[in-house]
C-alpha cells in the first residue's frame, strides 16, 4: 500500500505547479502519467488527464500499487578519464563504444534544480 498522505500532497503540488504525477495502478505493469485536476469522493481518489491516452480518468488511492509522485528533472553526468585533451569526435566515439559494447559505465544521477 502506498503512503496516501504523501500521494495527496503530491497531487496538490502537481496541480499547483501544473506538473504530472506517475504511478502504477491495479494489475497494470506499466507506469501511468497523469495531469491531475483534483480529487473525488472524500479524498478516495484523484482525477485528471491521462497523458498516454489523452482522456480524463479517475483513480482510487487504494488501487495504486506503486507511487512515483511528481515528475522531477534529473541530470545524468558521465565522467571520462583521459590523459590527453580529447576532441568532441573522440569522446563521441568512446561513448558510442561503451553503449554498443555494454561495458560497465560509471555515472551519477542528481536532482536538477529548476
Amino acid at each position: 500500500m502506498i503512503d496516501i498522505s504523501q500521494a495527496t500532497l503530491d497531487v496538490i503540488e502537481a496541480i499547483k505547479q501544473r506538473k504530472t504525477i506517475q504511478f502504477t495502478y491495479g494489475s497494470a505493469d506499466y507506469i501511468r502519467e497523469l495531469e491531475p485536476t483534483g480529487f473525488f469522493g472524500d479524498f478516495e481518489g484523484f482525477e485528471g488527464n491521462d497523458t498516454f491516452i489523452d482522456e480524463h480518468r479517475k483513480f482510487y488511492f487504494n488501487k495504486v500499487t506503486e507511487w512515483h509522485g511528481v515528475q522531477q528533472p534529473y541530470e545524468i553526468t558521465i565522467t571520462i578519464k583521459s590523459f590527453t585533451h580529447p576532441t568532441d569526435e573522440e569522446v563521441l566515439d568512446y561513448l558510442t563504444e561503451i553503449v554498443t559494447d555494454m561495458r560497465p559505465l560509471l555515472y551519477s544521477v542528481k536532482h536538477k534544480e529548476e
